[in-house]
């Protein structure tokens, strides 16, 4: 939020404060965090703590209770709060090693009240640096009025928001549904079920294997940590209830043996993981990623709770990767389009459904047509530029992900040219010779995406861009059922089922005022699959 950024802020027209305002009240906000009591005791004792409380709060949340912040407008539902619990322990950890030293304190240990209040102001600050990022590149003015910052939406692409958040619902509402028609042995089944990319992968110092054995064995300690905590705590009475024992504190060479012997994986492999998992304070760090906590040289503290139900360890580790080895990251990154291919033809049940993947040189370097799908009885034909990115985790990373959208719509536009032009030839070049001479009966174009679409900058609320698990959804039903949904605009939130909402909440004594987007529950409950 400094200086660097300020001359991208675009005030509204009715602001009666400036960018010099602006510039003090985010210069209050980021010195705020070396103020509360937790950062004036030892980094060691400031991080047991917060993990405690935080534990508290993620153990709540998977019984099912949500804890309301008192002036945030909405209140939280559950995905907002699992948003809070998520964030603020991001910021809560940052602030803790970037302002706590281990030198013995006099100051008085934070009260439980104090260390919940730090990990709301974290998630706040997490909420406002989100919608400044969108400020700055167009999506609101800014409108300063006495102790009111009103963000004024300027381009916002609710269609596209509503998509993802249908989307993401959907996922959770499937594992939730394993966890609680299973119990907490579904914790490990769920996270198995994650990895799709290909084991064989090298990682540099393991491979994908290795590191998903790493994280099966890994879960199966926290599963049985997990149900021992929610026998003994079948009733929690908040403000006594403490969750200690969810935070599992051992020497790092501890949980070397410990997972070296169960998953039969060489110890220094184990280290290696290990050490890549350990929180680093690098830049963008979260501990969703590096979940292992050095409370010293030696000593590592887990989260048992947060990383049993928060963390998804394939795609978590898709995203560490480039903040540990970029280049290794585009080296794997540029596997992912077969790797996405082998994932549909393993999950479409649809017999009629053939697909034809790239062959030759020149279809190789032929933009816009990574897939494409044909009804072997309709002869219904659908092209596919397939886009694969980490999974968004911030707004400044949805951003990166409509720049892989934009891409893929102006390839599209080529892969049209070359379908009109080869018309009478395109089944026979991609779908071999019992098609020679035959045309497609009818065809469409789209680009899909792992997870998330973006946030739709630049982009109409009906281009046909979809995720990865949608498109199976929909080729499921048939080719013909894709391509109808494309054009009669299926593929989207009705807009009679998302609203764009108020929000606010209060930051240092300033009301801060924004829009969001969503979705409504009658829709959305008819849609997702059956609540179990």
């Amino acid at each position: 939020m400094g200086t660097k950024m300020r001359s991208k802020y675009r005030l509204h027209h009715d602001s009666l404060g400036t960018l010099e305002d602006l510039q003090v009240i985010l210069e209050k906000i980021e010195s705020y965090p070396k103020t509360f009591p937790i950062v004036q005791i030892p980094k060691r004792k400031a991080l047991i703590e917060i993990l405690t409380i935080h534990s508290e709060l993620s153990f709540v949340h998977f019984q099912g209770g949500v804890r309301n912040i008192p002036d945030l407008n909405p209140m939280l539902d559950i995905r907002q709060n699992e948003r809070m619990i998520q964030e603020s322990l991001k910021w809560a950890i940052k602030w803790i090693f970037d302002y706590c030293d281990n030198e013995k304190s006099k100051s008085n240990m934070p009260s439980r009240k104090e260390i919940i209040q730090f990990l709301i102001f974290a998630y706040k600050y997490d909420f406002i640096r989100d919608v400044l990022f969108s400020a700055s590149k167009g999506g609101y003015s800014i409108k300063l009025t006495h102790n009111k910052i009103e963000f004024m939406p300027e381009k916002t692409n609710h269609s596209f928001l509503a998509y993802n958040s249908w989307r993401q619902a959907y996922r959770e509402r499937i594992q939730l549904n394993e966890i609680h028609s299973k119990g907490f042995e579904a914790i490990k089944e769920v996270q198995s079920s994650e990895f799709m990319m290909s084991e064989s992968w090298d990682l540099g110092k393991y491979t994908l294997q290795e590191y998903k054995q790493f994280s099966i064995t890994l879960d199966e300690l926290i599963s049985r940590w997990i149900k021992n905590h929610a026998i003994k705590n079948s009733m929690i009475i908040i403000g006594k209830y403490r969750s200690n024992d969810l935070i599992k504190i051992y020497h790092k060479n501890w949980w070397i043996d410990q997972i070296s012997k169960t998953s039969g994986l060489p110890k220094r492999t184990v280290e290696d993981i290990l050490t890549d998992l350990t929180y680093s304070n690098i830049k963008d760090a979260d501990p969703a990623y590096q979940f292992f906590v050095p409370l010293s040289e030696t000593d590592l503290a887990l989260s048992a709770c947060f990383t049993g139900i928060f963390v998804r360890p394939e795609r978590n580790l898709m995203s560490l990767l480039p903040k540990l080895e970029d280049n290794l990251f585009h080296q794997i990154s540029n596997d992912c389009e077969s790797q996405q291919i082998e994932l549909i033809k393993q999950s479409i049940n649809n017999k009629n459904v053939i697909i034809a993947e790239k062959k030759t040189k020149a279809q190789e370097k032929r933009p816009g047509m990574d897939v494409l799908f044909l009804d072997s009885e309709t002869e219904e034909l659908l092209i596919v530029e397939l886009k694969w990115t980490a999974s968004p985790s911030s707004t400044s990373e949805m951003y990166d992900v409509d720049e892989q959208v934009e891409k893929g719509l102006k390839q599209l536009q080529k892969a049209y040219e070359y379908v009109i032009q080869h018309n009478n030839s395109i089944l026979f070049e991609y779908f071999g010779s019992s098609y020679k001479g035959k045309n497609p009966k009818d065809h469409e174009y789209c680009v899909v995406i792992n997870e998330s679409i973006g946030t739709g900058d630049h982009c109409d609320s009906y281009a046909p861009v979809i995720t990865l698990d949608h498109l199976i959804e929909l080729l499921d039903k048939g080719v013909g059922h894709v391509i109808e949904t494309l054009r009669n605009k299926n593929h989207r939130v009705p807009e009679e089922y998302y609203s764009e909402i108020p929000m606010s909440f209060e930051l240092l004594g300033y009301d801060i005022c924004c829009s969001g987007t969503e979705l409504k529950g009658t829709w959305l409950d008819r849609t997702l699959p059956t609540r179990k």
